[in-house]
C-alpha cells in the first residue's frame, strides 16, 4: 500500500516539473494568445489508444484551421507515436460538459447575469440529440443540480433555480465533476466549464487532489474569471491557472457584463474549433505512470492547446 502511495506520489511530483518546465520554457508573454491558454492532459483509452482534444491559435489568439497531421510533431514520453489511428480537424465528437457554479456569496452581485448568460450558451450551442450537460453548483459545500441530459429545458430551469450564498468548494466541485466525466463514453469530448470569482476557502480535497482527478477524467477546463485584477497573483489563482494549464483550456476574463458575454462566445468558438487526433503510444506499458504529451507545430507563431500527459492506468 504505501508502495502505491510513494508511486502516486512520485507521478503527482512528475506533472508538477513538466508543467512547470513548459510555462519556463514559454517565457516570452507576447507569444500568449490574448485569452490565457493552456497546455495538455489525456487518460489512455481502451486498448492502449491515446485521445486527444486540442485547439490552435495564433499569437493574438485567433483560431487556426484546416491543419493535418504533417503540421504536428507528437512525441508521448519522447516517442513518436507508434502510429496515428484518427485525425479530424474540426471534431464534431459529442460533447459532455459539465458546469460548475460558484454560488458563493461574494459573485450575488452578479449571479443573474452569469445565471442568464450559461442558459443563452446551453440553448445556442448543445445540439440537440448529441451533446448532453449536467450543472453543479458550488458554495460551502457542492450538489448535483442537474444530472447528464441532452434535455434543454431541464438544464435551463436548473440554473434559474440556484440560489446564492456561502463560502467556495472548488476543489471539491473539480474533483466532483472529474470523477462524473471519468464515466462517460470515450469517444466524447469532456469540458469543465467553471463559473467563479477566485480561489477556493472551504473545500476537503487538497490542490493535488484536484489535480490528479482533472487528470485522470481527460476534460478540458474552460474558467469564467470573475475575479478583479489586483486578485489574479493570489495563490488561488495561480493554482487554477496550473489546473486550467494542465487540461488544454483557456481562462477568460469575466468580471465585467460585456466580458462575460465574450467569454461565453469564446468557449463556443473553442469548442467549434478543436482538433480531434486519436494514436497508439510507442513503447507503453499499463503501469500507472505519467507519460508526457508534446505536441509541437512546425509552423512559427502557431499555438497549441492541449493536454500535457497522463496516466498510464493499470489493466
Amino acid at each position: 500500500m504505501r508502495h502505491r502511495f510513494l508511486l502516486a506520489s512520485l507521478s503527482l511530483l512528475l506533472v508538477w516539473a513538466h508543467l512547470h518546465a513548459r510555462i519556463a520554457m514559454s517565457g516570452d508573454d507576447s507569444a500568449k494568445p490574448a485569452i490565457e491558454s493552456a497546455p495538455l492532459f489525456t487518460v489512455a483509452a481502451p486498448v492502449d489508444e491515446v485521445r486527444l482534444n486540442f485547439t490552435v491559435t495564433d499569437k493574438n489568439g485567433k483560431f487556426i484551421k484546416a491543419l493535418t497531421t504533417d503540421d504536428f510533431r507528437l512525441l508521448d514520453n519522447v516517442h513518436p507515436p507508434e502510429r496515428v489511428l484518427r485525425f479530424q480537424a474540426r471534431s464534431d465528437d459529442p460533447l459532455r460538459v459539465v458546469m460548475l457554479f460558484d454560488i458563493s456569496s461574494s459573485i450575488r452581485y452578479r449571479f443573474e447575469f452569469e445565471q442568464k448568460a450559461a442558459n443563452h450558451f446551453l440553448k445556442h450551442v448543445l445540439r440537440p440529440g448529441v451533446d448532453q450537460a449536467a450543472i453543479i453548483s458550488f458554495g460551502s459545500d457542492v450538489q448535483e443540480v442537474q444530472p447528464m441530459t441532452g434535455d434543454i429545458a431541464l438544464l435551463t430551469s436548473a440554473v434559474s433555480h440556484l440560489k446564492a450564498g456561502g463560502d467556495t468548494a472548488l476543489h471539491d466541485a473539480v474533483i466532483r465533476a472529474s470523477r462524473d466525466l471519468a464515466l462517460q463514453p470515450p469517444d466524447t469530448r469532456k469540458i469543465i466549464i467553471i463559473l467563479s470569482d477566485g480561489a477556493d476557502t472551504v473545500s476537503h480535497a487538497k490542490g493535488g487532489d484536484c489535480m490528479a482527478a482533472s487528470i485522470s477524467s481527460e476534460a478540458t477546463i474552460l474558467v469564467v474569471d470573475a475575479s478583479v485584477p489586483s486578485e489574479r497573483d493570489s495563490p488561488g489563482q495561480r493554482f487554477l491557472r496550473k489546473v486550467v494549464e494542465s487540461s488544454g483550456g483557456f481562462i477568460l476574463p469575466a468580471r465585467l457584463d460585456s466580458e462575460l458575454k465574450s467569454a461565453f462566445q469564446t468557449i463556443n468558438s473553442v469548442l467549434r474549433n478543436q482538433y480531434s487526433l486519436s494514436y497508439k503510444p510507442a513503447e507503453f506499458e499499463r503501469n500507472g505512470s505519467f507519460r508526457a504529451i508534446q505536441l509541437i507545430a512546425h509552423k512559427k507563431g502557431i499555438v497549441v492547446h492541449s493536454r500535457i500527459g497522463y496516466y498510464a492506468k493499470p489493466d
